[in-house]
């Protein structure tokens, strides 16, 4: 067995900043950098295509919990990988009523996001520097 290195790129909050959608990159304030939780959130959120959580995210907060309620409406979210995604960065963000199952998560993430979810633990630990 190998190991598995996790090196995203995602190092500085300026890389950070430049994975997410610009208009999500005008809301973001240093404080949410700052915090290691808000960052891992953010990263994992970098990774979902879908833009309907793109409007809760502003003047410096996420709103978790209508992007939560979108997430797990199945005629509008029909994917699962957006799903646990979605219920991941809400968890690491603080939001106590996300759902998480590792387990699922990984059978239905993309490799991709699940790269960028293994990162976010990282950033969680260590942060993200100026």
């Amino acid at each position: 067995m190998t190991a598995l290195l996790i090196d995203s790129g995602v190092d500085t909050r300026a890389d950070l900043l430049g994975l997410l959608p610009e208009e999500v990159r005008d809301q973001i304030t240093p404080r949410m950098l700052e915090s290691p939780w808000t960052a891992a959130s953010l990263r994992i959120l970098a990774t979902v295509s879908n833009t309907e959580w793109h409007a809760h995210v502003k003047n410096g907060y996420i709103d978790w919990q209508p992007i939560i309620t979108w997430a797990r409406d199945r005629k509008r979210c029909r994917f699962n990988s957006p799903r646990v995604a979605l219920e991941m960065a809400a968890s690491l963000g603080g939001y106590p009523h996300a759902h998480v199952n590792l387990r699922y998560a990984i059978t239905v993430m993309p490799y991709h996001q699940f790269i960028a979810v293994m990162d976010a633990l990282r950033i969680t630990k260590q942060g993200v520097s100026k």
